[in-house]
């Protein structure tokens, strides 16, 4: 059964005790989300910002928000896109952590990641990982990781030649962009596009919800690490009486 998002204006939230997300996106919130109903995850996703602000500026707001609730958090794994260069978006995931930390209205601090896809420990603060899409050092993002995905998967396989060819064709030039984060947007966009029926005008943001028909492609490979890391955090920092489910 699907994980609906929690609407944090509606209703009142109950972080204490919990495994938390923060996704950069609503894409990754989504994803993640849906990659925790199918493996019974124990974590709490927060929504994203609805406005226009970008993802990533909310990193710090949200995790200034739990100063009531500090100690009793059990973790904290912020989701976010490697982008075109994996090191300096680090670095400025990096930043928001700090920037947290040095709000003066609360006493809070969390401890700082020295790499992403590792976890980071201190004393009276809640362990906090970064985990950034693809994975650890490949640029793109997590249609980067959708796209492996589905060029993966045979039934899609058969029409990504015909994608690329359209997407590095003269009427787009979008490889031109040079960036790895939105050529795989398009990338699965277009995709999605020409292969999804009921609505061609389907985005990764919204392929996971039940009725789509992709939900079973979560099962694959190529999303076992993520799946996987999240395991290994909550065995290591959740919930003994709540287990998580095998990842084959």
């Amino acid at each position: 059964m699907a994980v609906p998002e929690p609407d944090l204006k509606k209703e009142k939230v109950e972080v204490q005790g919990r495994l938390l997300v923060i996704p950069e996106g609503q894409a990754d919130g989504n994803f993640i989300r849906a990659l925790c109903s199918k493996y019974t995850l124990d974590f709490l996703v927060l929504p994203p910002p609805d406005n226009d602000q970008d993802g990533e500026s909310q990193f710090a707001t949200k995790l200034s928000g739990f100063e009531r609730d500090f100690e009793s958090i059990r973790g904290v794994v912020m989701v976010a896109d490697n982008e075109n260069k994996p090191a300096k978006s680090f670095k400025g995931y990096v930043k928001h952590i700090k920037k947290a930390n040095n709000n003066e209205v609360w006493a809070g601090s969390y401890p700082v990641p020295e790499q992403a896809w590792a976890v980071a420990e201190k004393e009276d603060s809640p362990p906090l990982a970064i985990l950034t899409l693809p994975e650890l050092g490949r640029k793109g993002s997590l249609e980067t990781l959708i796209w492996d995905m589905l060029e993966a998967d045979e039934t899609h396989s058969q029409y990504t030649p015909s994608v690329l060819d359209f997407l590095d064709g003269k009427p787009t030039h979008i490889k031109k962009l040079k960036n790895h984060a939105k050529y795989a947007k398009a990338q699965v966009s277009a995709l999605l596009a020409a292969t999804c029926v009921k609505q061609p005008g389907l985005v990764a943001t919204h392929m996971w919800q039940k009725q789509k028909g992709y939900r079973e492609l979560l099962s694959s490979p190529v999303f076992k690490p993520v799946a996987t890391f999240l395991r290994d955090f909550q065995l290591a920092f959740g919930d003994p009486k709540k287990p998580p489910g095998e990842i084959g």
